[in-house]
């Protein structure tokens, strides 16, 4: 699979694939793009890749990990953010993944969203 973006006018610029020379285990189901920097799930290793917005340069990738009070995301059918203030609890963004299986804290095993504030992820992307 290749992950496109549009480039100037209407035509796409190839951004990354999976297999062999990608960045991203297939299955990618959720793309999204926040400040300077795109952000897509990579759901056959259950964490997300991240490029310059203008480079297209690929930066690394994270993943949500589990704690205290919600379990990790995996199995990702979507991802989304957005670098606005969205006031105390998200003062520069947040990105949200669609969280397939939602197991102990939480508990019952349902499909949720996870929310992690924006400035978590851009501090390790410059």
């Amino acid at each position: 699979m290749t992950v496109a973006t549009r480039a100037a006018g209407t035509g796409r610029a190839k951004l990354d694939s999976t297999g062999s020379g990608g960045h991203i285990t297939a299955d990618t189901e959720g793309i999204t793009a926040a400040g300077n920097r795109i952000y897509v799930s990579s759901q056959g290793s259950n964490d997300f890749t991240v490029y310059d917005r203008t480079t297209r340069a690929y930066l690394g990738r994270f993943s949500v990990a589990g704690g205290s009070a919600a379990d990790d995301c995996e199995d990702t059918d979507g991802i989304d953010a957005s670098a606005a203030d969205l006031g105390p609890a998200f003062p520069q963004g947040v990105f949200v993944c669609q969280d397939g299986s939602n197991g102990t804290p939480g508990g019952s095993g349902n499909q949720n969203f996870k929310f992690v504030p924006l400035q978590r992820i851009t501090a390790h992307f410059g």
